[in-house]
């Protein structure tokens, strides 16, 4: 798996989502709802720091006029 730090980010970013948006859950654990909150912002930024685009090797300019002259043909 190529991206595995990405998808690692998105799992516990959702995990921390669902502890906020279902706080009843949680009663017994108060102090998760306030880790989730550092933990949504956290992987957020992560997911950030970690996704990157697999096409660096061209600019916006090239890949439209390479597209630009596959039209005129």
């Amino acid at each position: 798996m190529k991206n595995w730090k990405t998808t690692l980010a998105g799992g516990v970013t959702a995990l921390a989502g669902f502890v906020l948006f279902s706080p009843g859950l949680f009663v017994r654990w108060p102090w998760a709802g306030e880790i989730a909150k550092y933990v949504m912002a956290g992987g957020l930024a992560s997911m950030g720091l970690a996704g990157k685009d697999f096409n660096s090797h061209s600019t916006v300019a090239e890949t439209q006029d390479a597209s630009f002259h596959d039209q005129a043909r």
